[in-house]
């Protein structure tokens, strides 16, 4: 017997697991407009800082919107190092929102952009000659991945304008998981990678991204495990469900002649005749001092709105905010396994509930044919 959905109950449904109403036929509606605002006899490069203006009566759940804008940033493939062999002339690289915030009196941030506009940039690199006709070539091949991305985007978008405030300890966080590196210690960035991947923002804006997916892909439910579980970000989820710290060590005593590279490259001692657990200590321990320092430098930055602050510091309630954050950070004293344990715990914790939000999205997959 098949039950059938009343429209009603499938919005209700998108809302529960994470995916507003509409989200996806507005990234389809934007993907196509990206297509055909791009003049097919030019040079990728005329497309730096080109902007495509999509005007409409939008809405993604109760949010309303009158003017979608995308701008494109455009590298230079030869700045890219392909380990696989041939670099390709053009590659997609990733999309970004960019969305407005001002620090209010508590000290955290508030959108306050412009709620009847949202705006994206698409960045991709090219090789010199690459054709605007090889870009749209490109963009249509990968249709489905930018459609997703799209909907990733304005799905960040649509917490901006659900919920305004942004937790300042929180944009710390997002900022250092996404953008530091800490040398060429794959298993310490994939650590960093995970803190980011697994941060709150980002799980917010996961199920919409892999949706635009299933939509796109056109996936009924008999394909549904096999396309989830083969995707990147269920699949990035699941992985982070394995973490633990004793693989952390395992990794790094498996690259020990590249860490003390790494560390030679920078300047950081290390006694010569220390054993392979001593340097694995002695890592965990530099990266546990490399991390507090790089939120406490972040966390001022983010505090920090003019000059007098950025010479002599901060004073009274900020300064009391500067303080409390610095004491929560540091609130494991020396002990590095103490920190790393509880993190990667957090991160399993997280991830394996975002497997199981995920697995959800099978309510949300229509029969292709009701009368079956």
């Amino acid at each position: 017997m098949k039950i059938r959905i009343k429209e009603s109950q499938y919005i209700k449904l998108n809302e529960a697991v994470g995916v507003p109403s509409n989200i996806v036929a507005v990234a389809q509606q934007l993907f196509d407009k990206i297509i055909s605002g791009i003049k097919p006899n030019g040079n990728a490069n005329d497309l730096v800082n080109k902007k495509i203006t999509l005007k409409g009566d939008f809405q993604i759940n109760d949010y309303k919107f009158k003017t979608i804008k995308v701008i494109f940033r455009v590298d230079d493939i030869n700045d890219y190092h392909n380990p696989e062999g041939e670099l390709p002339r053009i590659q997609l690289l990733g999309m970004s929102h960019l969305g407005k915030v001002k620090m209010n009196a508590k000290f955290n941030y508030d959108s306050n952009g412009n709620v009847n506009k949202v705006d994206l940039v698409i960045t991709f690199a090219a090789d010199n000659d690459v054709t605007t006709q090889e870009v749209i070539d490109e963009f249509k091949k990968e249709r489905t991945i930018m459609v997703s991305s799209l909907a990733h985007e304005l799905k960040h978008a649509y917490d901006d304008y659900v919920k305004p405030i942004v937790k300042t300890h929180q944009r710390v966080d997002y900022n250092i998981g996404s953008q530091r590196k800490f040398g060429n210690i794959p298993p310490l960035n994939n650590f960093l990678g995970y803190m980011y991947f697994a941060h709150a923002t980002e799980n917010l804006v996961r199920a919409t991204e892999l949706y635009a997916a299933l939509e796109e892909s056109g996936i009924t439910k008999e394909e549904f495990y096999q396309f989830i579980t083969n995707h990147k970000v269920y699949e990035n989820y699941r992985k982070g469900t394995n973490l633990s710290y004793e693989k952390l060590r395992e990794e790094l005593k498996d690259i020990i002649p590249q860490i003390k590279q790494t560390f030679d490259d920078n300047d950081i001692p290390y006694p010569e005749n220390a054993s392979d657990e001593d340097m694995v200590d002695i890592t965990l321990l530099q990266f546990f001092k490399t991390l507090l320092r790089w939120k406490a430098e972040s966390m001022r930055e983010f505090l920090t709105n003019n000059f007098k602050e950025s010479f002599f510091g901060f004073k009274g309630a900020k300064l009391i905010y500067f303080d409390k954050y610095l004491n929560k950070i540091t609130r494991f004293g020396g002990d590095y396994e103490r920190f790393f344990e509880y993190e990667i715990n957090k991160i399993r914790n997280t991830c394996l509930k975002m497997t199981k939000k995920l697995s959800k999205l099978y309510s949300l997959i229509k029969d292709k044919n009701p009368q079956q």
